[in-house]
């Protein structure tokens, strides 16, 4: 839909096309710019145009007009990318080989820089995996405080779970919707513009973050029913399901019903439970051949 509404948008532009050379060429012309990658300030630009810059590249927030920049440039030749973010997804991260403190005993009062994050579930378990104490912690200015009822006889282990907006994924749901509008509203407003020649990035820059398991799992709606009609369609039968991810056949009703839960487990570590987010209970679970990941 977002690409169909973006190549309708776009349908009378001029072409691009590949030459014998692999050049990039327009209208017909190898297109060889020299020019400059500039904000979209006007004094700037004024003075680059003054200096006979030819060619532009224009890094353009989605807030800002795209049209006055467009005007600004008019018989020169031009990019527009934007720069704003993607919108992120809110969801939990489930990376307890990260958020985790070891060797705890004894009641404490602990504190931890989570950015980003607007609540955080926070278990202390036995290095056996036996869960003490588990609770929903609300995340205020990105700081958790959480009084923890350790146990005085052994040490223990502190896993935190954090709930929030995560850059490790882009909400391709309700937000991309209203990102979509507000991009196809830019291009509109363009009207013709012959120094056009492309917008990068239309929908927004994304954050490039080291290669890894992220752990993260989206809590919206929609994700959840998508996943709910993939899981369906994969496993034909809840039991089956069910058996698939070590979990017990009384938890849930349903394909809607199981989506609700995550593990708190990853790569490995943390402990054999899966969290219902939606009520903060908790349910054992065996994680040796669970196939949770593999299906997210």
């Amino acid at each position: 839909m977002i690409l169909t509404s973006m190549i309708a948008s776009l349908a009378l532009a001029p072409t691009w096309s590949i030459g014998s050379a692999m050049q990039l060429v327009w209208e017909g012309k190898d297109y060889t710019p020299i020019g400059l990658q500039v904000q979209a300030n006007k004094a700037q630009i004024e003075e680059a145009m003054l200096a006979g810059i030819q060619d532009f590249n224009v890094e353009v927030p989605i807030s800002s007009s795209w049209k006055e920049v467009a005007d600004q440039l008019e018989g020169r030749r031009f990019f527009l990318t934007n720069t704003t973010l993607m919108p992120v997804a809110k969801g939990i991260t489930i990376q307890p080989q990260y958020y985790r403190m070891n060797g705890i005993r004894n009641p404490q009062k602990i504190r931890v820089s989570l950015p980003g994050s607007e609540k955080a579930f926070v278990v202390v378990a036995l290095h056996t995996g036996e869960l003490l104490t588990q609770k929903l912690y609300p995340v205020t200015n990105g700081t958790l405080s959480a009084d923890l009822a350790a146990a005085k006889e052994a040490d223990q282990i502190v896993l935190i779970y954090p709930i929030g907006e995560s850059m490790q994924m882009e909400d391709l749901w309700d937000r991309m919707d209203e990102r979509r509008d507000q991009a196809l509203r830019q291009i509109r407003g363009l009207g013709k513009s012959d120094g056009l020649r492309g917008i990068i990035n239309p929908l927004g820059t994304t954050v490039n973050l080291p290669a890894q398991d992220s752990g993260f799992v989206p809590l919206n709606n929609t994700f959840r029913k998508e996943f709910a009609d993939f899981l369906e369609d994969k496993y034909k039968n809840l039991a089956t399901l069910l058996a698939a991810w070590g979990m017990r056949a009384s938890v849930a009703d349903n394909f809607g019903d199981v989506v609700k839960f995550v593990p708190l487990w990853n790569s490995g570590r943390g402990v054999e439970y899966f969290l219902d987010v939606d009520n903060g209970q908790t349910q054992p679970a065996s994680n040796k051949k669970s196939t949770y990941w593999n299906d997210l």
